[in-house]
């Protein structure tokens, strides 16, 4: 609710902002992309404060505590479930600045077809009189399959980056496993606890894996 409520309020404000701009600004901008930027952002933030931002917050705050409880049961055993967790974000970290080269120039592309969509409206007695219909159409035909194109590869690269740092944190179960017998088998500990820590490397990284996949959104 409170997501919400404030993207009501940065939409007003920014409603308000832009009333009492002067139109000589409106004049020296292009009008197409000024309105991309402006809707795209407010939804953006809107989704990200609604339901990436939470979902990550709430995972982390899980995550720790679970932690806390298995350190005491068995510190060995926790880092060797939980190291992949540091290791997949730094995954993330690592890629976040190929995955914002492909979204920037994702979002300069999305300016020219808004550009050429509404160059078509504000023209379109002039073209469609010079005959130029035609012509202006299979631009836009041409922008669009593009778009398809470049939206294809925009989530390519996405998954390529998620299921890397995903697939480390499949690894919390071998290791877990490795370390696990060799302390059994040494009796340095139990196989109840060797059973929960099994249980843990399952389930306790399922939401990390959400996490990875909320902060590509972001």
């Amino acid at each position: 609710t409170n997501a919400y409520k404030e993207c009501r309020n940065t939409r007003i404000a920014l409603a308000e902002k832009l009333r009492k701009l002067p139109l000589s600004f409106f004049g020296n901008r292009d009008l197409s992309d000024l309105t991309t930027a402006i809707m795209t952002d407010a939804a953006g933030l809107e989704t990200g404060f609604s339901h990436y931002i939470p979902e990550l917050a709430g995972a982390l705050f899980s995550l720790l505590l679970c932690s806390i409880g298995l350190f005491f049961m068995d510190p060995v055993m926790t880092l060797s479930v939980l190291w992949v967790v540091p290791a997949a974000f730094t995954v993330m970290a690592f890629g976040k600045k190929f995955l914002d080269r492909v979204n920037e120039r994702g979002s300069r592309n999305r300016v020219q077809r808004a550009d050429l969509i509404q160059e078509y409206i504000d023209n379109i007695k002039e073209i469609k009189a010079d005959n130029q219909a035609e012509k202006y159409l299979g631009r836009l035909d041409d922008m669009l399959k593009s778009q398809v194109r470049e939206t294809i590869f925009q989530e390519l690269s996405n998954a390529a980056v998620v299921n890397s740092a995903g697939f480390l944190l499949k690894l919390a179960l071998a290791t877990a496993v490795i370390c696990g017998s060799g302390r059994l088998i040494s009796g340095k500990t139990d196989a109840l606890t060797f059973i929960v820590f099994m249980i843990a490397a399952t389930r306790l990284l399922a939401p990390v894996e959400a996490c990875l996949i909320n902060m590509a959104a972001m």
